[in-house]
């Protein structure tokens, strides 16, 4: 709104926010908050009400805690400072001829300054070099030509690669820490409700927010018969059916197609139930951890039931199981590390496997189709790999498939999404270019290919073919269209290349 109004912020406007939420840091420019110790205010709240009940403490006493104050860009603060560097000589950029060409810019039309240098970085960017270093080299000339313009226009300059660096810093650990956040809140809220309506209000509202759209869950009233506990597409509960069925009427009943995923509910011995959900972009693990957090949950409820209707509370067990599944709760979140390594990437070359390619591509499509920004994708096969492995050797075979993992990790930017998804098969979303970037593209791969059969000198020659599918100004391509139109482009490519071996 502010935007739209002609502010700028911090310019024209300050902000601060209150909650360090994942979307403060998500925000362009990144939003001054408040962290609120939550675990602190609960146990001092814990504690204050004990005091009170026992007479030490008077009724209506104050306990204040600190919070922390996270500065960010909102407030015109800044929290990701520069490290100064020097100028490698021997770098491919030319400081000397580029550092002329931003002089020359300052002593003839300082107000495009700004632009010059937005367009300079996106250019160098294109072209392979790392933001870093591009930033230590803008610092250097811009400390340099310091007295060469006024303070406001140096100031704003100032900020906007601050900006740059920021950013860059902030959606790469925003990238790393989302979903471990995301399954972290879900959990922790979940565990926290012992009351089977507050549970179902409480999943009807959150699951949509963690990417689950279907969900059912029912526990067994006998050994052959089920009570449907939870079912997120309607309001019914209480229906007892056959267990085997998994629904009240029936698997055959849901509109094809569909994609369920059924999971038991148990409790140490005794089995509670089951539930069915649809598979989502989360690791596997995800879906393991709602479960043991039902289980508890589930069995928390029963207990409490059963000591109500005694008239007894359990005080002492439901703390018990309280902080199995906070230990519960931080093993699996060190295991998320490792199940995500082995669910999304590929063993042999460490590349996105199928599965990391395609959930990772249609999240940054949809991100660049919100930015209405180009991108293509390219499709690669490695020439001749049955041909090396039944002559050479798998380990031959292995070689030159890492081989041209490697020059696809060197030819494109860390923006970019790289995945193997096949024996042969290479694919690569790039983002931010065009048809016209594509060939620069294939030239450096081209060279790079070039290089490594000149030094290896293998029995075999490392080759590839390629085809490529642009987004185009529509903006309107899922990832299986945009893989299809691409490998059908690899495949007239192939064709050429057979005509022309056929005609030698």
């Amino acid at each position: 709104e502010l935007l739209r109004r002609g502010k700028k912020v911090p310019g024209d406007v300050i902000i601060g926010g209150f909650d360090n939420l994942i979307s403060a840091r998500a925000c362009s420019p990144a939003l001054t908050t408040v962290g609120q110790p939550v675990f602190e205010l609960g146990k001092g709240a814990l504690t204050l009400l004990i005091d009170i009940i026992e007479g030490r403490t008077a009724p209506g006493t104050a306990v204040l805690l600190p919070s922390r104050l996270v500065l960010r860009r909102s407030c015109g603060c800044i929290s990701v400072p520069f490290k100064s560097s020097e100028i490698d000589d021997a770098h491919n950029l030319d400081t000397t001829l580029y550092e002329k060409h931003f002089v020359n810019i300052i002593n003839t039309d300082q107000s495009s300054i700004l632009d010059f240098l937005e367009k300079q970085i996106l250019h160098l960017l294109k072209n392979g070099y790392m933001l870093d270093k591009i930033l230590s080299i803008l610092v250097y000339i811009l400390n340099k030509q310091a007295q060469e313009f006024p303070p406001d226009l140096h100031k704003r300059i100032w900020q906007m690669l601050l900006t740059i660096s920021e950013e860059h810093f902030e959606i790469r650990q925003l990238k790393r820490q989302e979903a471990e956040e995301q399954l972290y809140n879900f959990i922790d809220d979940l565990r926290k409700i012992s009351d089977p309506d507050s549970l179902r209000e409480f999943l009807h509202a959150e699951l949509i927010n963690v990417g689950i759209k279907e969900f059912v869950i029912s526990r067994y009233k006998d050994k052959n018969n089920s009570v449907l506990f939870y079912n997120n597409s309607s309001d019914e509960y209480g229906i007892v059916f056959r267990s085997n069925l998994l629904l009240p009427n029936g698997i055959s009943s849901l509109q094809k197609p569909f994609n369920l995923i059924c999971l038991p509910l148990f409790e140490t011995d005794s089995d509670i139930g089951f539930f069915l959900t649809d598979p989502t972009d989360h690791i596997p693990v995800f879906l393991e951890t709602i479960r043991s957090s039902l289980d508890g949950a589930l069995h928390m409820m029963d207990m409490i039931a059963n000591e109500r209707e005694h008239g007894i509370l359990l005080e002492e067990m439901v703390q018990e199981r309280t902080s199995e599944l906070q230990n519960a709760l931080k093993e699996l979140s060190l295991a998320n590390v490792k199940l995500e390594q082995i669910s999304i990437r590929d063993e042999l070359t460490g590349l996105l496997n199928r599965r990391g390619f395609l959930s990772t591509a249609s999240r940054h499509i949809a991100l660049s189709k919100r930015n209405r920004n180009s991108f293509i994708c390219i499709f690669f096969d490695l020439d001749k790999l049955k041909q090396i492995n039944d002559v050479y050797g798998h380990a031959q075979g292995d070689i030159a498939i890492k081989t041209m993992a490697d020059i696809l990790n060197k030819s494109f930017r860390i923006t970019d999404v790289i995945g193997r998804i096949g024996g042969d098969e290479f694919t690569v979303l790039a983002f931010d270019c065009t048809v016209q970037d594509y060939q620069q593209i294939k030239d450096r791969i081209d060279q790079l290919v070039n290089e490594y059969n000149e030094i290896n000198m293998n029995a075999w020659m490392l080759d590839y073919s390629a085809g490529m599918a642009s987004s185009g100004e529509e903006h309107n391509f899922d990832i299986d269209t945009l893989l299809k139109l691409a490998d059908d482009a690899l495949y007239k490519v192939k064709e050429e290349k057979r005509d022309k071996s056929k005609k030698r």
